[in-house]
């Protein structure tokens, strides 16, 4: 439940564009360490702007999207975070 809520604020939580249905303000994906893999983002979640310019791409190939995402630029305009601590740490105003 802990590890669902945290996810949950991550993917969504304190951006510019969180009462908008428009992807590029209102989600972001994450660089998740190991353990955060573990625990937090199991099945490549950490992804989550990735699923939301794609749904119907399946989990086990969200890396690659990642990767052309990167590749492409996409990220000089969309939200990507080092690690959920990180994003954790700027949700509750605390410097990382």
């Amino acid at each position: 439940m802990l590890f669902s809520r945290v996810r949950n604020a991550a993917e969504h939580g304190a951006l510019a564009g969180t009462h908008t249905a428009d992807p590029w303000r209102n989600t972001r994906s994450v660089r998740a360490r190991w353990y955060e893999r573990l625990t937090v983002a199991p099945n490549h979640v950490n992804f989550h702007f990735e699923h939301h310019l794609a749904p119907t791409v399946p989990a086990y190939r969200l890396p690659a999207l990642h990767r052309w995402c990167m590749e492409q630029g996409v990220y000089e305009r969309a939200t990507l975070e080092r690690s959920y601590a990180h994003v954790l740490s700027r949700l509750v105003g605390v410097a990382p």
